[in-house]
């Protein structure tokens, strides 16, 4: 299981747009139209992992990642294929608190491999990333979290979430240890 997290100075340890945002022609406060913020990991292999974080970025100054060889998980859905708009919905019949669980998403197509690029999804503007139209719609997501199932949404112009696997581990304690532990700045 890999966990990426980053930090700067102003927001702290942050996810604020994990996986990468394009903004479009109205950008938030302190952006420029069609920046391109946030950070995400990709080709994941046996012996190692690529973080890139996107070229107008301020959010990831400093970048963490943690992998975990972890137990078997209580739910594991397998890598299933899903198609571009769609939303399909995973039954694991867990049965505990939401609270209580540890939800590993990842992805993966043939030209990234197993990744989280554009996790959450990400709406490009006017200048969109190469091999991408205006205003295409990327990535995936789960939602919908609930003691028996959760759902998982491909955008409709994606081309990294050719398949998907949802893995969920039950626990209560608040910190597992990491198996590797990497610090980046």
């Amino acid at each position: 299981m890999v966990d990426m997290e980053y930090k700067n100075a102003t927001s702290g340890i942050n996810l604020r747009y994990k996986g990468g945002m394009d903004f479009g022609t109205n950008p938030p406060g302190g952006h420029a139209e069609n920046d391109r913020v946030g950070a995400y990991w990709r080709s994941l292999t046996s012996s190692s992992v690529t973080v890139y974080r996107r070229p107008e970025d301020s959010y990831a100054s400093s970048m963490r990642i943690r992998i975990w060889k972890n137990t078997t998980p209580n739910y594991d859905s397998g890598w299933v294929t899903i198609n571009t708009n769609t939303a399909r919905t995973f039954t694991h019949n867990l049965g505990d608190k939401t609270e209580n669980y540890v939800v590993d998403m990842q992805y993966k197509n043939s030209g990234s491999g197993i990744n989280l690029r554009y996790a959450g999804g990400a709406d490009f503007g006017t200048k969109p990333a190469p091999g991408h139209a205006e205003n295409d719609r990327v990535g995936a997501y789960w939602r919908t979290l609930t003691s028996s199932s959760v759902t998982v949404y491909r955008r409709p112009e994606d081309s990294y979430a050719s398949s998907v696997r949802i893995r969920i581990w039950k626990h209560n304690a608040a910190y597992l240890p990491p198996l590797y532990y990497l610090l980046m700045h």
